[in-house]
């Protein structure tokens, strides 16, 4: 699991939220009023840091295992238990992934641009908004302007050129359309 801590860097900033239970992406919101040309982009301000965690479920067998239980089991129990957390925060990065919002980018034509924040990047979070549109938009404070969501990746065990790929795939070179319309 991952747990988001959010530094609030403005009065105006607006915790992230979802609206359901289902939803992947955490609402965003501006805290400055900006107008966003035609074709131009520009960074709003959200007036928020962000400092991402792996949030363990502390274990504890009393509450899972009815009956007896013997204290060597629990130990070890335990111990597997925090060395597959040491391993998970070895073996994974988290990043936050902002997204356009559906209906601003279907509605209006704005649209996010460079989305991702680095677990390790402590600043403000800005959202670099583009306009398709053709006339101006303004941003308004408190307006929802794009949607975070937090990933965990595994990390690239490393990056190295080769002259021939190991094998085939069906799919081969074939790129822009090859898979019909």
């Amino acid at each position: 699991m991952i747990k988001l801590n959010f530094k609030q860097l403005s009065e105006q900033a607006i915790l992230p939220h979802v609206n359901h239970d289902t939803d992947a992406g955490y609402d965003i919101h501006s805290v400055e009023e900006v107008i966003i040309q035609p074709g131009k982009t520009k960074a709003v301000s959200t007036g928020l840091a962000l400092q991402m965690e792996f949030d363990f479920i502390p274990f504890d067998m009393k509450d899972r295992i009815p009956g007896t239980i013997h204290q060597e089991q629990m130990t070890f129990v335990q111990n597997f238990s925090y060395y597959i957390q040491e391993w998970i925060i070895q073996n994974f990065k988290k990043m936050f992934q902002i997204e356009s919002r559906s209906g601003l980018a279907s509605k209006e034509g704005i649209h996010t641009i460079g989305g991702i924040i680095d677990s390790g990047y402590q600043g403000e979070i800005k959202i670099i908004l583009a306009n398709t549109n053709k006339k101006s938009y303004t941003v308004q404070v408190g307006d929802k302007i794009a949607q975070g969501i937090p990933k965990v990746l595994p990390n690239v065990t490393g990056v190295d050129w080769i002259t021939n790929f190991n094998k085939d795939t069906k799919r081969g070179k074939n790129g822009f359309g090859s898979s019909g319309k």
